[in-house]
């Protein structure tokens, strides 16, 4: 028989049932209130989010974020997929991620979606799995980084356009830290020194400064940190072993207020370096031409009365006697004293570069000379001159000719000392002979030979030589270009260069140029009949000597002459008497009007009236511009009696002015 339960424990079991109902529904009031709260967090976030079912993949729940964000209305969202606001593109990659999720892995990550306008954005997604309505789905945060994106791609072309500028201009940038240890180096590098940036990356800037350069250099730096923001120049090392002059300017870094290094750029300026020394080579040249043109009239004019003076003392002395043959002396070293000078101005460029016809003895006497001087006393020369044969060529270019191949010569035999032989010798080249030499034509030439007995050429270089740029001598004291060219002045006066060598027993050189025809010169003692005249010559100089000599030379040949000291003088008496001279000879070079001045205004007086310039250097005027100026003949000094002679002649028998 059961028993009943007794009052108190009905009483007690009916509050137990009370209090459970009451806490349940507690419980579910709570229950409500979390899910109202979370659906107002979820409504309410900034950022879009969804909700989504993970076996149809469609949306579940979309907060007004999302809404307002893609562009879709609520209704349109709830009608779609996941899928459909994903390019066709990224479809098969979304599938794998919602394998993925299903499995419970982790799906964040960075996602394009396609707003309702069908622009393309970059989101940042965060998700969760959860159960929604007794389905399985996933909760999505969708953050827009488009914009970063965007700013990060820029960012992204701005460094590269940066670092392509940075690795591909022509100067090299460079950084260093505190030490002076290059940090960073651009690939412009290799371009210009040779070096790879990891070759030196980490090595001592200073390490590759020339040591002359090295106090200078760090004399600078240490400006720069003083905020001394100025470009220096200085040699480098490159990796050839060759110093290339650099132009570098630099700024201090520092972090906070510690200095961390240097940062700057810097260019080659070899090229540049090269074309100022030859600049000021020119410019030397141009002072020393200058210098030698004013000398030369000087010295003519002293030459013009020594010759002659000593012409005029001949024609009275008697032929044969000892008087005579030693003025005839005195003749030949004038004539010798005025190449010389003509020399001078050809090496200084005072006289124009062309081709004549060049006692070339003469030049290898005059550069002998030079290399004396230069090269060391261990260097016996030796020449040999058996030939007075003359070249058609430029003088100063043979001049290159002899003073390089006697430059290598003595180079060769600097440390041991040793003989330079130069030869002069006339060949003659028969028909089987220029076999031999099929650029060369049968014919008399002149061959000069350059021999040493130096450290010789080895027979593995010996034909390169020649070519520009090759050279075995030491860095700095060749640039590879003097035998190429000497080949190409050889080559364009129509000769040939050749070469013979042994190692430790010298070089022997060999030039061959075509001889040409010289004139048979009058042997001394025989007077040579001059052309003479009787016409009436105004003879102008502002040597009172000179006009002396003019005025008895002239009237010596016949003509009647009337001498003038002023150009000024001179042309008030043709004003007033043009009609009284035939011709007039005027010196250059003249105080207060010079002779073409004198020569233009004397032609509007009397375009008839010819007129003859006497010079003491060429590159006063040319003929062409004295043709300009109505002067019918140009006449360098000092002017031969003979000379002068002829030029009158001719000048006063041809009738056309």
């Amino acid at each position: 028989m059961v028993e009943k339960p007794t009052y108190e424990e009905l009483e007690q079991k009916v509050l137990g049932l009370k209090k459970a109902e009451l806490e349940r529904r507690i419980a579910e009031e709570a229950l409500r209130e979390n899910e109202a709260l979370y659906r107002e967090l979820f409504v309410s976030n900034p950022h879009p989010m969804w909700i989504y079912d993970l076996e149809s993949l469609a949306f579940l729940e979309v907060n007004n974020a999302a809404i307002s964000h893609y562009g879709y209305s609520r209704e349109e969202f709830l009608a779609m997929t996941i899928k459909d606001i994903r390019p066709a593109e990224d479809v098969s990659r979304l599938q794998d991620n919602v394998d993925r999720v299903s499995n419970g892995l982790d799906n964040a990550g960075i996602w394009r979606h396609i707003r309702k306008d069908r622009s393309v954005i970059m989101v940042e997604i965060t998700s969760h799995t959860l159960l929604h309505n007794q389905h399985r789905a996933e909760i999505v945060l969708a953050h827009d980084i488009t914009e970063q994106k965007r700013a990060e791609e820029a960012l992204r072309r701005s460094e590269a356009k940066f670092r392509d500028l940075v690795e591909n201009i022509n100067d090299v940038i460079y950084s260093t830290n505190e030490k002076g240890e290059l940090t960073y180096i651009s690939p412009t590098i290799e371009g210009v020194l040779g070096y790879f940036p990891s070759e030196i990356i980490g090595k001592n800037f200073t390490k590759y400064i020339h040591p002359d350069d090295l106090a200078y250099v760090i004399e600078q730096f240490s400006n720069v940190v003083s905020g001394e923001l100025k470009p220096s120049e200085y040699r480098i090392l490159a990796k050839s072993g060759r110093y290339h002059w650099i132009r570098s300017s630099s700024k201090p870094i520092y972090e906070g207020d510690k200095l961390a290094g240097l940062t700057g750029m810097f260019s080659d300026i070899t090229e540049r370096k090269r074309l100022e020394s030859e600049l000021v080579q020119a410019q030397k040249m141009e002072s020393i031409g200058t210098l030698a043109g004013g000398i030369a009239h000087d010295f003519n004019n002293i030459l013009s009365a020594v010759i002659g003076y000593t012409e005029l003392a001949q024609t009275e002395a008697e032929k044969g006697t000892v008087l005579y043959d030693n003025l005839q002396k005195v003749l030949q070293a004038g004539g010798r004293a005025k190449d010389l000078v003509n020399q001078i101005l050809t090496f200084s460029r005072q006289a124009e570069k062309e081709r004549k016809p060049v006692q070339a003895r003469l030049i290898v006497a005059e550069a002998l000379k030079f290399l004396r001087a230069s090269l060391p006393t261990t260097i016996e020369i030796r020449r040999d001159i058996r030939s007075d044969a003359l070249v058609m060529a430029d003088p100063t270019q043979v001049h290159q000719v002899l003073m390089n191949l006697c430059t290598n010569a003595g180079h060769a035999m600097r440390e041991k000392g040793g003989v330079l032989t130069v030869k002069l010798d006339g060949i003659k080249l028969e028909a089987d002979s220029t076999n031999r030499h099929p650029e060369l034509k049968p014919g008399p030439y002149l061959e000069l030979t350059v021999n040493d007995t130096g450290s010789g050429i080895p027979s593995q270089i010996l034909d390169r030589i020649f070519d520009p740029f090759f050279t075995t001598k030491e860095k700095g004291e060749g640039t590879g270009m003097g035998l190429s060219v000497v080949h190409g002045i050889v080559g364009s006066c129509g000769g040939k260069i050749t070469v013979t060598s042994k190692q430790g027993q010298g070089t022997n050189f060999k030039v061959i140029f075509p001889a040409v025809e010289r004139q048979i010169e009058h042997q001394a003692g025989m007077e040579e009949s001059l052309p003479t005249g009787n016409e009436r010559i105004l003879f102008i100089d502002d040597e009172p000597a000179l006009v002396d000599l003019g005025k008895r030379t002239l009237e010596s040949l016949g003509y009647e002459v009337t001498t003038r000291i002023s150009s000024y003088e001179a042309l008030e008496l043709f004003k007033a008497k043009s009609d009284s001279f035939d011709l007039v000879i005027t010196d250059l070079t003249m105080p207060n009007m010079s002779g073409d001045d004198l020569a233009k205004e004397l032609k509007r007086i009397s375009a008839k009236t010819p007129v003859i310039l006497c010079t003491g250097y060429s590159a006063r005027i040319n003929e062409e511009q004295a043709i300009a100026a109505g002067i019918r003949a140009l006449v360098s000094k000092p002017v031969l009696r003979k000379e002068i002679a002829r030029t009158i002649r001719k000048v006063l028998d041809d009738k056309i002015y």
